[in-house]
């Protein structure tokens, strides 16, 4: 059996003016968070995926990582299940040691 490659980025599909996108924004980037965005006002498959995972709503954001969709989650929480279960999506913040 294959063995599986460890994902790198969280899925984020958002539309602009989300204010609960940005706060999911601002606390990925804080935690080191690696995403690939995806605008469903702009990309069909996006909007579709979204709604296949939200009884045919375009509520965002809705993230996923391999199995996982969630749809507007608590920031705080969301980050704290990567650290467990995907660490490898999140980069090291800390300093890189001096040469």
């Amino acid at each position: 059996m294959p063995e599986q490659k460890a994902p790198s980025a969280v899925d984020v599909y958002w539309r602009p003016g989300c204010p609960f996108c940005n706060r999911l924004f601002r606390a990925f980037e804080r935690a080191g968070v690696t995403t690939v965005l995806h605008n469903i006002w702009e990309d069909g498959d996006a909007r579709a995926f979204v709604q296949a995972h939200n009884r045919g709503n375009e509520t965002v954001p809705t993230v996923a990582i391999e199995d996982l969709v969630v749809t507007n989650p608590d920031p705080a929480a969301f980050i704290d299940a990567l650290q467990q279960r995907f660490p490898s999506v999140i980069a090291s913040l800390e300093p890189a040691p001096p040469d």
